[in-house]
């Protein structure tokens, strides 16, 4: 109740019960006297969500980074409704929300059926879980990020999630029933078939396998595998897609074992720019014309693509085509990151479900620190994590964005949101669980 802002340090106790509280305090007193915590800006953090820097990163820096598709899981943040119900009210209020997050598959009683989700299932899921944890963190928490990027489609749900987009829900039904997610890039592979030259009764066994490799070692064998494609370049590994049998020969001369993802997508793909026209005119939206003011009075949050290294321009034609470009083309991500941080990213905050893109940037940016000294401190958090309850992972992200000293509010965490909502704070107090 008396957090003061504009401090210049802040540390965060998080437990579980008075008891634990102690422990922590006492792990946090012995971590203040190590050099290396107290002067060297070495964060400090527990398994309980106690921490602290010495050196924090500001907002000056803030960006949101959105995930791909796949990072969806079955019942996620089944609780959350219970501490903001007057957010998804809002929401609800807004547009469908049960489509937008796919409630009957992710909340269904089978949890394999989530699993079983297709293409655009999962991408409606996806965006919907960014959406919903954005406005959690913008109008709840009052957050204020100065840049946004994202992981492939990740980049559409960044403009469906800022207020960028007029009509964002509009995406849900169009996306259904696209022909794109549903034919051409994915289910029968439409797109893979013309690029092939296939005839109709010849079959597709289509998958993608994650890879610890160098990319230029990939590359260098692609000519040998003409159905094999490097689809993804992320920090240390890579992902390569195509003709199950032509990627796992390619995997065999490399001398390297792939985990399978057995996912049938064809974004990132040579087939896939044969879609890239359908791709731009199905991403080019009207805009909100507050977003649009914003961007006039250079007031608005940069949005950074994998497809160019400025910023892109706010305008629909621009954004369709950088989504379009980013989708079409082999995504780079360690590329993208980098790109960001000369921009002036410090702090990316994962905003959607899990938290697969933050620990990439994680090894990205050590990998990039270890190359070059000059390299500035960067620190990436997710706001959720699979396995973990969905409010204990939420605090644990605002814990260490309080004490990188980033202005939010601390409202929701003392005062209910709504006269049936429990304060934030109670979930981690036994006595004070929602009923």
């Amino acid at each position: 109740e008396r957090y003061n802002a504009n401090a210049p340090l802040a540390l965060v106790l998080m437990a579980a019960s008075i008891d634990d509280l102690k422990l922590e305090a006492k792990a946090m007193l012995t971590a203040l006297e190590n050099d290396a915590v107290r002067h060297h800006g070495q964060h400090f953090k527990t398994p309980a969500g106690s921490c602290f820097t010495a050196k924090p990163l500001g907002d000056t820096g803030l960006t949101f980074v959105y995930p791909g598709v796949g990072t969806v899981y079955a019942n996620m943040f089944n609780n959350l409704h219970e501490y903001f119900p007057a957010l998804y009210h809002q929401l609800e209020r807004e547009g469908d929300l049960s489509a937008m997050l796919q409630s009957p598959q992710i909340y269904a009683a089978d949890v394999k059926t989530a699993a079983g989700m297709n293409l655009s299932q999962q991408a409606i899921s996806g965006v919907g879980a960014s959406y919903l944890f954005t406005k959690l963190l913008t109008q709840v928490f009052n957050i204020k990020p100065k840049m946004a990027l994202g992981y492939s489609m990740g980049e559409a749900a960044m403009w469906a999630s800022l207020d960028v987009w007029q009509t964002p829900h509009a995406m849900i039904n169009a996306t259904e029933n696209s022909d794109i997610f549903n034919h051409a890039i994915s289910g029968e592979l439409t797109a893979v078939r013309r690029a092939w030259q296939l005839a109709d009764d010849e079959a597709i066994v289509w998958n993608s396998f994650v890879v610890r490799a160098d990319s230029h070692e990939i590359k260098a064998l692609l000519p040998e595998f003409p159905r094999a494609y490097l689809a993804i370049t992320q920090g240390d590994t890579c992902v390569i897609a195509g003709c199950e049998t032509s990627c796992k020969a390619l995997l065999t001369k490399l001398g390297k074992r792939g985990i399978a993802a057995n996912r049938v997508t064809a974004m990132h793909t040579a087939p896939a720019m044969l879609v890239h026209g359908q791709v731009q005119d199905f991403y080019t939206q009207a805009l909100k014309p507050e977003a649009l003011k914003a961007a006039a009075q250079d007031s608005s949050i940069r949005f950074i693509s994998a497809a160019q290294t400025a910023p892109v321009i706010v305008d629909s034609h621009c954004i369709g085509r950088a989504i379009a470009d980013t989708f079409c083309s082999p995504l780079d991500f360690s590329a993208l990151i980098q790109n960001a941080t000369e921009q002036g990213a410090r702090l990316f905050v994962e905003v959607g479900a899990d938290r697969q893109t933050s620990t990439l940037i994680d090894k990205i940016s050590h990998a990039h620190a270890s190359q070059s000294t000059a390299n500035a401190a960067t620190a990436a958090i997710a706001c959720n994590a699979k396995g973990a309850d969905a409010t204990t992972s939420l605090l644990k992200c605002l814990a260490q964005l309080i004490s990188h000293r980033v202005p939010l509010s601390l409202a929701p965490l003392i005062q209910p949101l709504s006269a049936n909502a429990a304060p934030l704070s109670s979930a981690v107090l036994p006595e004070g669980e929602p009923q």
